[in-house]
């Protein structure tokens, strides 16, 4: 365990080097040319909070939201469909990083890409809609959140490695079923949560996935399964150890602490 903790704790050090750094990072998928951070202002209509929203342009006519501002006083943001005109399809890496002041917030539909640590420590957000226009959520994006529950549509084709890493208030998760992978560390230290419903294409679940995720209870592994990473649900406490076909590639570890079938 000694190596756990290590890992954990490196991990939790890179974690904080990464918030430090600005939005001009970019995604490894090579979703979006990275853009120049509060090129323009939004001022939302109706705010009671001076929200404004930092923006640019990608695509030609589409908008990127790249950074937040508003009064310290906790609320929720509505952010709109449309500015200028143009379709709000992307929020940039770390575009809400750090806002302790947004509680909730509601994405429009037409939003397609939720870049690398676009609400990281968020740390009173508990709720975000994700609606069915979205694609892709990079690494780290929803990190150190106070998210209660969440549920992907089936639009979503890829979800970053520790997209929900220490959200310790996340209870239930509904993944799309199109996704084919659960990634490095997507949930570990969520130790709120209890239920996670797995779609049927899902082939491996990565080093760490659900590690430290001691009240998971209810999660079954799809048929499609077939590989199982290091320590993927160690200390998982309340989980028991599933029968598996022989053929299953299982990692050092996956299931340490687990109960026995």
């Amino acid at each position: 365990m000694k190596r756990v903790l290590a890992l954990t704790l490196a991990m939790l050090f890179v974690l904080c080097a990464l918030v430090a750094c600005s939005n001009d990072q970019t995604n490894e998928g090579g979703t979006i040319t990275p853009v120049e951070s509060n090129v323009s202002i939004h001022n939302v209509e109706g705010s009671q909070y001076n929200d404004q929203l930092y923006f640019d342009y990608i695509n030609g006519d589409e908008v990127v939201i790249t950074g937040f501002a508003a009064s310290h006083v906790p609320h929720a943001l509505v952010i709109p469909e449309k500015i200028d005109n143009r379709p709000v399809t992307t929020i940039a890496a770390g575009a809400f990083m750090n806002k302790v002041n947004l509680t909730a917030v509601t994405l429009p539909n037409g939003i397609a890409v939720i870049e690398d640590m676009a609400f990281a420590a968020c740390n009173a957000l508990t709720s975000i809609n994700i609606p069915d226009s979205v694609t892709l959520i990079g690494e780290a994006a929803f990190t150190n959140t106070a998210i209660t529950e969440i549920s992907l549509p089936n639009s979503v084709l890829a979800l970053g490695q520790m997209a929900f890493f220490n959200c310790q208030n996340l209870a239930t998760v509904t993944l799309s079923t199109e996704l084919t992978a659960i990634q490095k560390q997507t949930f570990m230290n969520c130790v709120a949560l209890t239920s996670v419903t797995v779609g049927d294409k899902v082939e491996a679940i990565e080093d760490y996935a659900f590690m430290g995720c001691s009240l998971l209870s209810s999660l079954t592994l799809p048929a499609s399964v077939t590989a199982i990473g290091e320590y993927a649900f160690a200390n998982c406490t309340a989980f028991t150890r599933p029968a598996l076909d022989e053929t299953v590639e299982i990692g050092t570890n996956a299931f340490y602490g687990t109960v026995s079938a």
